[in-house]
């Protein structure tokens, strides 16, 4: 079982190369959107229909720290992303591998790091630095177990 997850998460990883390459860095923190995703994106990767999105933008010093959260009306799957620009990370050779208790995707080209948790209803998260911008997108709740939701995180595209 552990190989199968191995080889799925490499896979991702992989076909995550080629966006990576072709992705703009935003080039200033007001570039960055609290709700980078629509609606109909996120519900297409997580087989969800979405009520609303909620959005969250904070000036920080150094730096902006920006967010979304959407829910199902009437359930309890959640799913958010948050973006942190901070201008004293340096610009190339960040990455999140540092982070305790997540867990690498090997050959990610963001150096993307995960967590997963299946009790309650499964949650999980995955994060990445790309320039000065740290990314978090997470999902709690709903019927999904920690692999399949780390899939469906994985087939978002990557922010900025």
């Amino acid at each position: 079982m552990r190989t199968c997850w191995t080889i799925a998460l490499a896979a991702a990883a992989a076909s995550l190369a080629a966006g990576a390459a072709l992705s703009a860095q935003p080039l200033t923190p007001a570039a960055l959107k609290p709700c980078t995703f629509s609606l109909p994106e996120v519900a297409a990767a997580f087989g969800v229909e979405l009520q609303r999105a909620e959005a969250a933008d904070m000036t920080i010093p150094g730096g902006r720290d920006v967010g979304c959260l959407y829910s199902v009306k009437g359930g309890d799957f959640v799913f958010g992303v948050r973006q942190t620009w901070d201008s004293t990370r340096p610009a190339s050779g960040a990455s999140a591998g540092a982070m305790s208790g997540y867990r690498a995707i090997a050959g990610d080209p963001d150096g993307a790091v995960f967590q997963t948790d299946s009790a309650g209803g499964g949650s999980g998260e995955l994060v990445y630095i790309r320039g000065k911008v740290q990314t978090r997108v997470f999902w709690h709740g709903g019927n999904l177990g920690s692999a399949d939701g780390l899939q469906r995180l994985l087939l978002l595209r990557r922010v900025p």
